[in-house]
This record gives structure tokens, sequence and C-alpha cells, in this order.
């Protein structure tokens, strides 16, 4: 009998890294060295959001539908904290895996490490050091400090956590497994496109493309109005898939815009591939965007004060700008990166194949408490 690892997702970017591991267990097939039992919270309810990624990705059928939905922080984290408890009750896991940085990702760490189960946490170790108004950063350390392994997409993460004082044996560099899907994409993009450009009359090179989310920039009307008009304003065309959150805020205050800016639904995987590669730029204030626009090499412009990925910034494709609408308004016509683009920063496209590995070896091993240890010096 192999032993089972639950996996909990919720969120899109958690879907994306989802799909290539459980891709890599179905190739191993009778050799895989667990069986992975799938439950998707539902933190992301909206179709557009979730059900068209299980369909594109071709991820398998949930395991456990939780069907969570929307809420403040404490109504989610509560329900999907009880509702996990109860399906590890059921399945009796040898470990639980979340990816990330999201709610759900919390309820799983709590969830796993209250019911003696080891829980294991990919894309551990980011860090942009601000707490206020970035949730993801303390649902992403909290889930660090109490898991029994961590992988991490880069090795600047890993230095993280051992500055933190965490154990070595515990931290594992694996790559970004968002890398892996990227190729895939691409690959699928080129063979099979599906006409997002035409669709929205946009020519290869002559747009940009964003994405607007966090509660730093759409929790007050003035912050992000001020960024939306900024795009709207750019000497070229804005594709912005909006998210249903942000939708209907501006259903509320009967926004819309005036000039250059093009608001649609989300994209489902494969199109917001498509889109990526004919862009020129690249506005966003997601973590997974900002790397699959490095991965693109499309320039990044961050509308925060800080950003999880230091390394592209570094290496000049990416800059921030924070909430300032004019400085957006600048860069968005004028950001170019400073020099050629780095490898190796996120592995090399096989983080899928390592993550599942390092799950196994590490379920047979059977080390749970002892991968504590001492803090290093």
């Amino acid at each position: 009998m192999r032993p089972a690892v639950l996996t909990v997702v919720g969120a899109r970017p958690q879907f994306i890294k989802a799909a290539v591991v459980s891709a890599q267990l179905r190739d191993l097939g009778e050799s895989r060295p667990y069986d992975e039992v799938l439950v998707n919270t539902g933190q992301h309810y909206d179709h557009s959001m979730s059900g068209s990624f299980f369909e594109d990705l071709q991820i398998p059928e949930p395991n456990y539908n939780l069907g969570i939905g929307s809420g403040t922080a404490g109504y989610q984290i509560g329900a999907m904290v009880k509702a996990i408890f109860d399906v590890i009750a059921e399945v009796r896991p040898a470990g639980v895996l979340a990816y990330g940085d999201t709610h759900s990702t919390l309820s799983a760490a709590i969830a796993a490490t209250h019911s003696d189960t080891p829980f294991i946490h990919v894309e551990a170790g980011e860090r942009i050091y601000l707490r206020r108004e970035v949730p993801e950063e303390v649902n992403r350390v909290i889930a660090d400090h109490v898991a029994a392994l961590c992988l991490t997409s880069t090795e600047r993460a890993r230095h993280y956590l051992l500055r933190e004082g965490h154990k070595d044996a515990r931290l594992k560099f694996v790559g970004d497994p968002m890398f892996d899907l990227f190729l895939i994409g691409v690959r699928q993009v080129q063979a099979n496109p599906a006409g997002v450009l035409e669709r929205f009359g946009l020519s290869e090179r002559d747009y940009h493309l964003a994405t607007i989310h966090r509660a730093s920039n759409t929790s007050d009307k003035d912050v992000l109005l001020g960024l939306l008009n900024a795009l709207d304003g750019a000497s070229k065309k804005v594709l912005l898939p909006v998210h249903p959150r942000v939708q209907k805020l501006l259903h509320e205050w009967n926004w819309r815009p005036a000039k250059n800016l093009i608001l649609t639904e989300p994209l489902p995987y494969f199109e917001m591939t498509e889109a990526l590669l004919g862009a020129h730029r690249v506005v966003t204030d997601s973590g997974g965007l900002t790397r699959e626009a490095f991965f693109a090499g499309k320039p990044c412009i961050l509308p925060m004060d800080r950003t999880w990925w230091v390394e592209v910034m570094e290496a000049g494709w990416l800059t921030l700008c924070g909430t300032d609408a004019t400085k957006l308004a600048y860069l968005v016509d004028s950001y170019e990166p400073s020099g050629p683009a780095p490898q190796g920063l996120f592995r090399d496209g096989n983080a899928a194949a390592k993550i599942v590995n390092e799950v196994g070896e590490f379920l047979s091993r059977g080390e749970y408490d002892e991968l504590w240890g001492e803090i290093n010096e």
C-alpha cells in the first residue's frame, strides 16, 4: 500500500502547481511513491478562477470539494480548518501538502499540524517583510514554521528560512512548478493558438497585460481607480482580466475605462499564456504573473512597495511603483530591462519531478520530530 498525501488547493496559482505535480504522479504510474487525495477548498469559487483551470489543465476531479466560497478571513480560515480536519480524520494521510500563501494554505497547515500529520509546504520561504495588508505574508510565515518539509522555488527562499533558524534538513530547493507548466503552455499555444489577440483587436507587442487584485491596491477606492486610470492613459492598449472581487467594486462605482484599458473576464490558463507571450510589458501585483512575465521575457511593473521575487528585480526585469499612479503611468510607457535575463533562478523546468521525489523520500524516512532539532547557528 502506497502512502496517501492530502493535497489542498483553493486558488489559481495552486491549481497551476498542482496540475504539473499531479501529472508527474500519473506519469509514474505504479512506481509513484505516494497516492494523491485532492481537496479543493473552494476559496476561488468563481468558475473563471477555478473550474476552468481544472478543465484546461486536466487536473483530476477533486476527491473533496469543500465549497467554502467567499467571506472574511476569519470565516474562510475557520471553515476551512474545520473541513480539512474532517477530511484528515477520514483519509488518515501520511502527509498534507499545500502550495504558496493563501488562506487555504494556512488552513491546511493548521489542520495538519493539530492532527499530528506532517505538513509539506511547496513554495516555502519567500518573504516580502511586510505584514499590514499583506495576509499572504502572514499565511506563508506560519505555514513555513509548522511545516515538516519546506520545498522552495528559489535558493534565496531557502536562505531566508536558514536565517530564521530552520533546520537545513527540512529545506529543499526544488524550483518552481509554475515554470514547468509555463514551458508546457508555450508549446500548447504555439501548436493550438486560441486567437486571444484577434478577439480583443490587439497586435503582438503593441499592448500590455495587467492584473490587479491585492488588498493593498483594492481596499481604497482612490488607490484602485488611480492605478486603473494610469493604465487607461497608457500609449498602448492594456488588457486587464478582472478579478471577480474587483469586478464587483467597479460595478458598484459605475467606473469604466475611457481610452486604452480593455477589461475582460479572467482568462483560462492557456489563453492567459497566449496574452502574456504577445504583450510588450506586464503590470501586476500577482506573484505568479510576476514570475510568468520573467519566464516569458517580459519587463514587469509591480504596483507594490516590495516584492517576493527579489531575484527578478535584481536581474533588472522587475521594477516597483507602489500605489503611485503617476509613476505607474510613466513606467508603463517606458520601462525596459537593464540586462539579459539570468538562467536558473527558478531551476530547470523539472520542479514537479523534484517535488514528487522529495515528498516520497520524506515519507519513506518516517522522520518528523527528528527534523526539528536545534536551530541553526
